[in-house]
């Protein structure tokens, strides 16, 4: 909308209001003489409109006007800066487009932090570092970060809510220690813990046929073969304690290939390889079977076969594999269901998240999301960072500065 036609609206509306009073003409003059004034002295204005304008026309009026600017951002902009009544719904509406927002989270720059999950509704965040496990809460901005465990090279961590158990890989060891610890007061050591396996490359929760379940990949030095291991929460109960859980065994699987990632399906996992595809295990049957299917539809042009597989993800009739350099469809047989393919801006990819309708993919300097429909590119965050938490509640991400910074898709 023109500011020709928005200033006719907006006339029009005060002219029925109260004929006498001034009109909108005059009343945005003064204005936007404030708002001159403002940035001239403010660089982000925080006074709040003239008295002798707001006594005029109610605030719910002039919000009214500024929904009317629809998608034209110079105008939006301009609103923002006039005063302080203005700046919230300005933002708003200059900002609604965006599939996913910044939460500015207040851990401060303390720590390289490796990896994080938010607590309590986001409330309450657990992080490691190469030091331990910390826990703060960041909606409170003079918590302090507080230590919880002192252990080495921590590279994940994850929480089973339901089971009262936190998950930790550190120096390669997968360990659980029960969440009552973050009421504690004193930092424990790997003492505290209990060791689950060692020799792990990384470890991912999920479940199969209702089971939660923590599987746990290793892979062998030197060798192209990965062994996964089911762990699955057992309840312990110690007479006069509280209940307790313990990660027990639940299936053993082999894969003669390097897996680089892995996804859950209802009754089998997909592994994600370093350079010859994805790779479907039946649990019962222990047997593996490529998940493309060879005498399907050809690769399309412009997907490289030896792309590192980084993510599967399960839509309504197809399935989206996730590469380094790209992402294509196929159906429930495995075959190629459509020809286009969607290329990264830039590559490579190194992590994804999917939030429907949403794929968010991360590279070393950007943040690219696209709608899973149909592949197209809905936005670009030019940032430097490294992911720290892919959970649907809080995507946490930390900049070279140090600085954790929240995204959160729109409700």
């Amino acid at each position: 909308m023109s500011p020709k036609n928005f200033a006719s609206i907006v006339t029009s509306v005060t002219s029925r209001l109260n004929p006498r009073k001034p009109t909108f003409r005059s009343v945005v003059e003064e204005a936007v003489k404030a708002a001159a004034v403002t940035r001239a002295r403010f660089p982000a204005t925080t006074s709040p409109l003239p008295k002798a304008l707001s006594d005029r026309i109610p605030q719910e009026l002039f919000e009214q006007f500024i929904y009317q600017l629809g998608d034209d951002k110079h105008a939006l902009s301009a609103c923002s800066t006039v005063c302080r009544a203005w700046f919230a719904v300005s933002r708003y509406h200059l900002f609604s487009p965006l599939a996913i927002r910044p939460v500015y989270l207040h851990i401060g720059k303390w720590h390289i932090i490796k990896c994080a999950v938010p607590l309590r509704g986001g409330k309450t965040i657990i992080y490691g570092t190469d030091e331990g496990i910390y826990r703060v809460n960041f909606s409170d901005r003079k918590s302090i970060p507080v230590q919880l465990l002192s252990l080495p090279l921590v590279t994940q961590v994850d929480v089973l809510e339901d089971h009262n158990t936190i998950v930790i890989l550190a120096d390669q060891q997968v360990l659980t220690v029960p969440l009552d610890i973050l009421g504690s007061n004193w930092a424990g050591d790997i003492m505290t813990c209990t060791r689950v396996s060692s020799h792990v490359s990384f470890f991912k929760v999920g479940a199969i046929q209702g089971k939660c379940l923590v599987c746990v990949a290793k892979v062998k030095a030197g060798l192209s073969s990965t062994t996964f291991k089911l762990f699955e929460p057992i309840a312990c109960q110690t007479p006069g304690k509280k209940v307790s859980f313990d990660l027990q065994v639940y299936k053993e699987l082999y894969m003669s290939e390097r897996a680089v990632s892995i996804d859950f399906l209802r009754t089998k996992l997909v592994a994600g390889t370093a350079r010859h595809g994805f790779e479907v295990i039946n649990i019962d049957t222990f047997e593996t079977q490529a998940l493309l299917d060879p005498d399907g539809p050809p690769i399309p042009d412009g997907q490289d076969k030896k792309s590192k597989c980084l993510a599967f993800y399960r839509l309504e009739e197809e399935s989206l594999l996730c590469f380094d350099a790209s992402a294509m469809y196929v159906d429930t047989w495995g075959r190629i269901s459509r020809a286009t393919i969607m290329k990264w801006q830039v590559q490579p990819a190194i992590n994804f998240i999917f939030h429907d309708p949403y794929l968010l993919a991360f590279s070393d300097s950007h943040i690219e999301v696209r709608h899973v429909e149909d592949g197209s590119l809905l936005q670009i965050v030019k940032i430097n960072c490294r992911l720290l938490s892919t959970s649907q509640e809080l995507i946490m991400i930390q900049c070279d500065d140090g600085r954790v910074i929240g995204l959160r898709f729109p409700m």
